[in-house]
């Protein structure tokens, strides 16, 4: 019986961080988006990819040279002194928040369209699903 590898290469980890960018950003509220902003949805939707190919080619870089567990928050506290790895800690867990959020939005919306819910309340029903 073989063992699965414990480590991301520059692919891998760079394939999960836009995997997450596009399911989220493209499949997941880009009716949201178009309804708010209308035909300005295009630029944003381009100034958003730029964005993310920086983020994400930054992201893999990290995690290929810090190949640890939490390698973002280790880098910078290491490297500018546990104060500011403690603001890189809470602005992380604040990041991954907001994106969790974001994505029980998107569940709502999808839940609100097949139940006779609204999305705010679809969004409760999937964060009660997920946290059970």
């Amino acid at each position: 019986m073989s063992e699965l590898r414990r480590e991301l290469g520059f692919w891998d980890a760079l394939t999960i961080g836009a995997g997450t960018m596009i399911g989220a950003g493209i499949f997941l509220l880009a009716g949201v988006a178009l309804e708010m902003s209308g035909p300005a949805a295009i630029f944003a939707y381009i100034l958003s990819g730029i964005v993310c190919m920086i983020a994400a080619s930054s992201a893999t870089e990290l995690a290929t040279g810090i190949p640890t567990s939490g390698g973002d928050y280790f880098f910078v506290s290491r490297s500018l002194g546990p104060a500011f790895g403690a603001i890189s800690g809470v602005g992380i867990w604040l990041s991954l928040t907001f994106a969790i959020a974001f994505y029980l939005f998107g569940m709502g919306e999808y839940l609100s369209q097949f139940l006779p819910v609204t999305a705010f309340w679809g969004a409760f029903i999937g964060g009660v699903l997920l946290t059970i």
